[in-house]
């Protein structure tokens, strides 16, 4: 599951409100291009100490399929 420190910078990256961010919001449906993949590894990073890949955080579609992939990376 995602933090709400972590939801909440986020929804600032991707400029919605952080209620916003439930498990089934569509990425794509927003500001999800190149600047904010990579303003999002950096978020990954900081609050969780992990490096996910650029391609497979680009095919994320969800807040649900992003937590997955955390989850994935942190071996949960």
């Amino acid at each position: 599951m995602l933090d709400e420190a972590f939801l909440e910078e986020l929804a600032a990256l991707l400029e919605v409100e952080p209620s916003d961010l439930t498990p089934g919001f569509e990425l794509t449906s927003e500001n999800w291009d190149s600047l904010a993949v990579v303003g999002t590894i950096v978020l990954i990073d900081e609050h969780y100490g992990i490096t996910v890949d650029a391609r497979a955080l680009a095919d994320c579609q969800s807040v649900e399929m992003l937590g997955a992939l955390i989850a994935k990376h942190r071996g949960e």
